[in-house]
């Protein structure tokens, strides 16, 4: 459970117990909205483990929340492999991102950068005794590969996140022009009617 304040100071969020993340303006005591999160957390699974990596992040919660400069997200994390990004108002996961050495993208451009140099360098040796690394060298091809696809996905699920971000605010600014057009015609309906 974590608890932050907007900068403002107008704002409150809480993670709580149910892997939720819940707003609350500070002046009234009322509660804005809420994020449910239990999807987001991303628990493994333990080697014991009689359940699922889906419901093995039962009871779990973020235990850290920080609001960004401009208060318009919320990043949560903790005890937990994602650490996320939500927008505030629409209440969206705007990125997760997942921490483990074996995913991070530095890891993985050394991974790439240390083989291109056994390969330049002991390329002909390793040739020659191609009968006794032959199964180490799959084993790296198959790592990089399944590597390469995870990156994919995450890079496509950021494309689509974000085209559907910028489409909701282009909506949600229409929808304001339009509701502002109909209270400015409202007001100069009432002038005419009062002359």
């Amino acid at each position: 459970m974590a608890v932050t304040y907007r900068g403002d100071g107008k704002e409150l969020a809480v993670s709580t117990l149910n892997a939720e993340i819940t707003f609350w303006d500070v002046k009234t005591a009322t509660q804005n909205g809420s994020v449910d999160c239990r999807f987001d957390i991303g628990c493994g699974r333990g080697e014991l483990d009689r359940v699922s990596a889906k419901t093995s992040s039962f009871g779990k919660s973020f235990d850290a929340l920080c609001y960004t400069a401009d208060g318009s997200a919320i990043i949560a994390g903790g005890q937990t492999k994602n650490v996320c990004v939500y927008h505030v108002e629409n209440k969206l996961l705007m990125k997760k991102f997942e921490i483990s050495s074996n995913f991070s993208s530095p890891h993985l451009h050394f991974i790439l950068l240390w083989m291109r140099a056994i390969l330049t360098k002991h390329g002909p040796h390793l040739k020659s005794k191609s009968n006794h690394v032959v199964a180490v060298m799959r084993h790296v091809q198959k790592s990089l590969t399944r590597k390469s696809e995870t990156i994919c996905k995450l890079l496509d699920a950021n494309f689509y996140q974000s085209q559907y971000i910028i489409s909701l605010a282009q909506l949600n600014r229409r929808l304001a022009d339009t509701s502002l057009r109909h209270t400015d015609s409202d007001d100069d309906t009432m002038l005419v009617c009062s002359d």
